[in-house]
């Protein structure tokens, strides 16, 4: 059986960080900022800011997925919304990993999700904290 590098990467994480420890426990917002930044071509990440080729992700955690008034949510999105699934650290971490694959298994329609990004399980970590300390 083969597991993908990014599976072995997180399970190690969240071995080493021991049970109860969440994502935002194990990652450093200051540093997921850093992070960040490779998503600002396309995300805002402050209050009331504009969004850009992708929603503003202030306040993105606790929110349902596709919520905001952006304009260009894919099927797939819309479909999320429909359900009612809430961004949490684990939805994150899948839709920043691979956004169509995320959407397509969570609501059977395919979606026009990001770009999938290339993060260790570290990096990982760093964002989710990042956008969760977004409130």
């Amino acid at each position: 059986m083969r597991i993908s590098k990014l599976f072995a990467a997180s399970l190690t994480a969240a071995i080493t960080l021991g049970p109860g420890i969440t994502w935002a426990d194990g990652g450093a917002a200051a540093a997921g900022k850093k992070v960040f930044a490779r998503c600002k071509s396309c995300h805002t990440a402050e209050k009331g800011a504009p969004h850009r080729v992708g929603p503003n992700l202030f306040g993105v955690v606790g929110r349902t997925c596709g919520s905001t008034d952006f304009s260009r949510y894919s099927p797939g999105m819309q479909s999320c919304a429909e359900k009612g699934i809430v961004w949490d650290a684990t939805h994150l971490e899948k839709y920043i990993v691979d956004a169509s694959k995320f959407l397509e298994e969570t609501t059977g329609k395919k979606g026009r999700g990001m770009t999938p990004q290339k993060l260790n399980a570290q990096q990982l970590a760093d964002v989710i904290a990042y956008l969760e300390s977004l409130q």
